[in-house]
């Protein structure tokens, strides 16, 4: 589940080609009601490839690959970002966030 933009409160700024997304969360039970264990919600919360963009830094989007780009990512987007990208912390609110490169990402899901 991806969290509102309203409800991320991270208590960090991005900076330099810095992107701050707030983490897609694995459910803890499947729709049918069967509880996951730990182990494989931590592995697949580690392993996010989506969450929303909650911050941009200035110079996020402005040099090497979007240079003339027009349609960048914006704040509130959904994204795709590569495996394991970026360093993961908690924010104040008590949800996971990532600071991913802007280069780290590889779409907005629509």
């Amino acid at each position: 589940m991806i969290p509102k933009l309203e409800d991320c409160k991270p208590g960090l700024r991005p900076m330099g080609y810095n992107v701050l997304v707030a983490l897609d969360v694995v459910e803890e039970k499947t729709i049918g009601g069967i509880i996951l264990p730990t182990k494989h919600v931590e592995r697949e919360n580690s392993a996010s490839e989506k969450g929303r963009i909650v911050d941009v830094s200035q110079m996020a989007f402005t040099g090497g690959d979007w240079s003339g780009v027009t349609d960048t990512p914006a704040t509130g987007d959904v994204v795709m970002f590569q495996r394991y990208a970026g360093t993961e912390f908690e924010g104040d609110d008590g949800r996971k966030y990532r600071i991913v490169t802007d280069s780290d990402l590889k779409g907005v899901i629509q």
